[in-house]
């Protein structure tokens, strides 16, 4: 499948798995309080943030295999071997001492749910930076849409089926949140070792456990400045959302954080570009990664604008299918004033991998989303002060931008390349969409 395609082919994923994000939004909305949706909300949160920590390790899989498809033997099988002992270290000792905690009241509920998942979490993040390494978009993009589809299908039929007490229902949430990521897991890992079984010549040495040195050294100093930088990364993307959290209360972080997933629907389009360069940047020549990069970072900025329009448009009226709607649609302001600062956003994306991917420097990306994280937080504190929720979706469209700014900059002063590359519009980069739109009507055309 050729890049075009492929890219036309991530946008539908990513489109069908921003629609279900959002349906998912308002189905949990709508059988849920606004505090027990928070509480589920922030289960995924802390999740979603152990799941870049603990991917960082596993960037290193989607680092080497590009750079050196000899070995894949050796780096699967390594990266076999630190999995299983990671997942059963989390599983049998972090998992009963965390419900210890909770059964105490010294940790929220959230927490005790989240560390069931993250093995789950860390196994998937395996198995999707394989398939991204080997370039299989396709399966990629279904892995991507899995858990999501799986949890809000259940979802659906089980509480429209018997909805039970308010009370119980945000434990049956939990329950099917957990079997979707189990569902995902068994998913993706096939689509992965199938892949990996074709290039090494069978199943068994695709499903070997082996330990090389080399892999190991790779894991440990590339995968730890790989996770810390994830963990800054993710850190950049919630610093409103733990202030709104601290100073503001759980109600008004349930509807801020309604406002948050609506705004990075937006984020889950975008990222359709970084996943099909992702090999392309990985394992090219200096000068191949750099005009990949400029190209990248310009198509991210038309497709991250004009879907910014249309979620501008139609969202706000989907927020009227929430329960509590009165509470929730309070949620609007803040939506859009988060999405400019998402479209720069989604072009630093392109940079940040550049960075650790074709660079091969994680630390690079520790300091350039530190950056953005700094005038984040300088930007919430006088802004939530003064506008609530409103300031702290002000401070990260700030933050975005002006970090996007000093990224630009980098690449210029590294690469020798100006500056305007990254953001200057071409005639050429609009033709790819044209080509999607002329192939899209062409397959209406054989269907109709």
């Amino acid at each position: 499948m050729n890049n075009r395609k492929a890219t036309f082919f991530s946008f539908i994923y990513r489109g069908l798995s921003s629609a279900i994000s959002f349906l998912t939004i308002i189905a949990t909305g709508r059988f849920l309080g606004v505090a027990d949706r928070g509480q589920l909300q922030f289960s995924q949160v802390l999740l979603n943030g152990s799941q870049n920590f603990l991917g960082g390790y596993t960037n290193w899989y989607g680092y080497a295999l590009p750079k050196r498809g000899e070995d894949t033997e050796n780096i699967i099988q390594t990266g076999n071997l630190i999995l299983c002992v990671a997942s059963i270290f989390i599983w049998i000792v972090l998992t009963p001492l965390t419900w210890w905690l909770v059964t105490h009241h010294i940790l929220l509920e959230a927490w005790g749910w989240m560390v069931i998942c993250m093995p789950l979490a860390f196994l998937f993040n395996y198995a999707t930076r394989i398939l991204n390494a080997l370039h299989d978009i396709t399966w990629l993009n279904r892995s991507n849409l899995a858990q999501p589809l799986v949890f809000l299908l259940v979802y659906l039929v089980l509480l429209a089926i018997h909805p039970g007490r308010e009370a119980d229902r945000l434990f049956y949430s939990y329950c099917i949140w957990s079997a979707s990521w189990v569902f995902a897991v068994i998913l993706s890992l096939t689509a992965a070792y199938h892949r990996v079984a074709q290039r090494v010549g069978s199943w068994k040495k695709a499903l070997g456990i082996g330990f090389s040195k080399v892999e190991w050294r790779g894991t440990v100093s590339y995968g730890s400045w790989s996770s810390i930088s994830n963990i800054v990364h993710y850190f950049n993307y919630r610093v409103d959302y733990f202030y709104v959290l601290s100073t503001l209360g759980k109600t008004i972080f349930s509807i801020y954080g309604t406002a948050v997933g609506a705004a990075e629907v937006l984020n889950t389009l975008s990222q359709s570009i970084v996943s099909v360069v992702f090999a392309r940047m990985t394992g090219a020549a200096h000068d191949d990664a750099i005009s990949v990069t400029t190209k990248a970072s310009r198509q991210s900025l038309i497709t991250s604008t004009g879907f910014a329009f249309i979620i501008a448009l139609a969202f706000p009226f989907l927020f009227m299918l929430l329960g509590h709607h009165g509470a929730y649609l309070k949620a609007i302001l803040p939506f859009w004033i988060l999405l400019p600062g998402l479209i720069f956003k989604a072009a630093s994306n392109i940079l940040l991998q550049y960075a650790t991917n074709s660079l091969g420097q994680p630390k690079t990306a520790i300091w350039m989303n530190g950056l953005a994280v700094i005038i984040n937080l300088a930007c919430c504190v006088p802004l939530v002060h003064f506008f609530g929720m409103v300031g702290a979706a002000l401070a990260s469209t700030c933050a975005y931008f002006f970090g996007f700014v000093a990224y630009c900059f980098w690449f210029a002063r590294v690469t020798g390349t100006s500056q305007r590359a990254l953001w200057q519009l071409r005639k050429e980069d609009f033709i790819p969409y044209w080509e999607i739109i002329l192939l899209a009507k062409k397959k209406f055309a054989r269907s109709a």
